[in-house]
């Protein structure tokens, strides 16, 4: 009896499902396009246009949607997408469960823009906004609906080019073919919205760009748990050199905080050369490590909370057209052309230059023009804390000199503290040495005491005299510059 019950209940609900697949797949969804347009424009304020056709799948049970796109009410659209896919499982749909197999987003396009006024091209005007939410606000006063419990096994993303273009800042981004699969996608509406989703996600980029800088290849596993996202395995390609790390947002805070760790072993510097400076002026490669944090918020806010660690060395680095050694060697001659240059290529490395205090980057390296440079060793240790970064050990050999740098930069007011450039002997005692003080835009030149004597003797050198105003300086007794890991060539 109970046998013959069930194998009944099951045909009828066979019946049931069979007969409401029937029924939906005799309405034809595309003749309905223009009312759900009109639906949303009145709603929202966007235009949207379906292109291609509503079309409906049984195995499983699914609706998909060609040629989507969306704009502001007589204007170019800014967001078009090919296919837009759901497919859910139909038994605990019978019993006001939405189960969802997958959710398909393919081939989309956006285009965000950033006007000279400040306004976003997907804005929608004010007027139109306060209208749809008077329209609704009869509603709000009736009772709220029951949300039915919804499951998403898979959300797939594929083939989405993002272009974002900012007319103030005069500045572009672009992400080229991004590809994320999330799975095992959980809610728990016991807790609060952001703490209460969980997913697993695998995502690709082909292409991430901003203004000349690249970074190609981009894959990680991202996990999302209790507000916080987590990017284990992530691997990229910048400047042809292969690079990893991880990364971890917590959206806990008002200020989400942010940790980034990467590592290029080989940085290739023929490459970041042409492609950021845009010249051919180095050869060889760097090893570079970074483990930073900070926070998100205002350019300030981010610089005041950044804190963590930056090392990068590299040994055998190639220098076309300047020639370091050309310009310590005549130390007379120094103190007319400063050492701000060197001092920034020690601190940045070869961003150095295209951080350096001239407005024509490669430019303000005028003084080490002509021959070329080979370092022997350059060593970069900063240590980063609340926004002072400490020059814990930098130092450049050359086949002839070793140059090194001590001091503070404070990020926040872009300030020098206490910075030194040293040239040094063998002890490491400074033959000749500057201080830089003032703003990163507007520094400004001290010649130290012995810097000072070094070129006097110099001078007096020239005229057959032997004059040594640094006394014991050049004996046993000098002060130790610098004790760092670049042994003297």
């Amino acid at each position: 009896m109970i046998k013959k019950f069930f194998i009944g209940t099951t045909i009828l609900l066979g019946l049931v499902i069979v007969g409401l697949v029937v029924t939906i797949s005799m309405i034809d969804f595309n003749k309905y396009k223009p009312q759900l347009s009109q639906q949303i424009k009145e709603k929202t304020g966007y235009e949207l246009n379906i292109a291609g056709d509503i079309s409906l799948s049984f195995s499983p049970v699914g609706l998909h949607v060609k040629d989507i796109s969306i704009a502001k009410v007589g204007e170019k659209p800014f967001a078009k997408l090919q296919d837009f896919g759901v497919a859910i499982e139909v038994i605990p749909f019978l019993f006001q469960e939405i189960k969802v197999d997958y959710l398909l987003l393919s081939n989309l396009d956006v285009q965000i823009i950033k006007e000279a006024n400040g306004k976003f091209n997907f804005e929608v005007d004010k007027q139109a906004s306060t209208q749809t939410s008077q329209t609704q606000a009869a509603p709000a006063k009736e009772e709220k609906a029951s949300i039915p419990l919804v499951n998403v096994d898979e959300v797939r993303i594929e083939n989405v080019n993002l272009v974002y273009k900012d007319l103030q800042a005069k500045s572009e981004a672009k992400i080229e073919d991004f590809d994320l699969l999330v799975q095992n996608i959980g809610y728990d509406a016991k807790k609060e919205p952001l703490k209460a989703l969980s997913f697993v996600a695998d995502a690709m980029i082909k292409k991430l760009q901003f203004q000349k800088y690249s970074i190609l290849d981009i894959k990680s596993k991202v996990t999302f748990k209790e507000a916080v996202a987590t990017l284990d395995t992530l691997g990229y390609t910048i400047f042809g050199s292969k690079a990893s790390g991880n990364a971890k947002l917590d959206l806990n805070f008002k200020n989400p905080k942010v940790d980034f760790s990467q590592n290029i072993p080989q940085l290739k510097l023929e490459n970041f050369s042409k492609e950021i400076l845009e010249t051919d002026l180095l050869t060889g490669v760097l090893s570079l490590q970074t483990k930073l944090s900070t926070v998100l918020g205002s350019d300030k806010e981010m610089k005041k909370a950044l804190s963590g660690e930056l090392f990068f060395e590299g040994k055998g680095v190639g220098l076309k057209g300047y020639d370091i050694d050309k310009m310590l060697g005549n130390y007379d001659k120094s103190q007319n052309i400063d050492m701000v240059d060197i001092g920034s290529f020690l601190v940045a490395g070869p961003v150095g230059f295209a951080l350096s205090k001239s407005s024509d980057g490669v430019g303000a390296y005028s003084a080490l023009k002509g021959g070329s440079t080979l370092l022997k060793h350059l060593h970069v240790k900063l240590d980063v804390t609340k926004g002072t970064t400490k020059l814990s050990d930098v130092a450049l050999a050359t086949g002839k000199n070793r140059v090194a740098l001590k001091g503070a930069l404070e990020l926040v007011n872009e300030k020098f503290l206490d910075l030194k450039v040293g040239i040094l002997d063998k002890k490491g005692c400074a033959k000749y040495s500057q201080s830089i003080e003032g703003t990163f835009s507007k520094p400004s030149i001290k010649l130290d005491e012995n810097a000072v004597k070094s070129v006097v003797n110099m001078a007096s050198s020239l005229f057959g005299k032997s004059k040594n105003l640094l006394g014991t300086q050049n004996n046993d007794k000098c002060t130790v510059f610098y004790n760092g890991v670049v042994a003297h060539p």
